[in-house]
């Protein structure tokens, strides 16, 4: 698999997210409770992020010719360290309680957290699907954010990460781009992807649908 590939096979994963936003739409979009375990999944998801991301900078297969790369990392954590709060103040203006930690986010941090140290590109491959997934959805994602409980002061995670100022989707791709990577860890990218695609979308269906725990 090239990288090229590889952005290809991103492309598919964001069309497949977009029917997920618009068979929610279909289902009547999601209601403040459900809104409310969207939150709480990210605070849970999100909080303590920095560390995968330090972990990463330093890790041997990520320094030398792939410097640019490190450098990219480390500002990335500095960036993503203290989003967990932005969606609890959101959870807080909305008025809902903050969930339990889902299965799924229990899941997704077992997994990617035994990749650190011997497959990192695996956990690079989760950071291009996070940062990528609505890249096919904006204007689905808009209407769903049309709901009439939702104000400017507890979307504030959602309108980040829409990443209109923050342009995280495509920094990590360029990053990652920059560093001409090999065969194995281009494919460890597309592992991780597709395990972060499973995980995300199960963690998405618990917050829209109530499916899981």
């Amino acid at each position: 698999m090239t990288f090229e590939n590889l952005l290809l096979e991103l492309k598919n994963v964001q069309l497949r997210f977009r029917n997920f936003f618009s068979e929610s739409i279909s289902r009547g979009g999601i209601d403040k409770e459900g809104y409310g375990r969207f939150l709480s999944f990210q605070f849970h998801l999100t909080q303590g992020v920095q560390r995968h991301f330090f972990s990463l900078a330093g890790h041997p297969d990520v320094g030398g010719t792939f410097d640019n790369l490190r450098k990219f990392l480390v500002r990335f954590a500095q960036e993503e360290e203290f989003h967990f709060i932005i969606a609890k103040d959101d959870l807080k203006n909305l008025g809902e309680e903050l969930s339990p930690v889902p299965l799924d986010v229990l899941l997704w941090k077992a997994y990617f957290e035994s990749c650190l140290e011997k497959n990192p590109f695996q956990r690079l491959g989760a950071t291009c699907l996070l940062e990528n997934v609505t890249g096919e959805s904006k204007d689905l994602i808009k209407k769903l954010l049309s709901a009439t409980y939702l104000t400017k002061q507890n979307t504030r995670f959602v309108e980040i990460h829409q990443h209109e100022k923050l342009p995280h989707g495509d920094e990590i791709i360029a990053a990652l781009r920059e560093a001409k990577l090999g065969a194995e860890q281009i494919k460890d990218l597309h592992k991780g992807l597709l395990y972060a695609e499973a995980l995300y979308l199960r963690m998405l269906k618990w917050a829209f649908w109530k499916e899981g725990i």
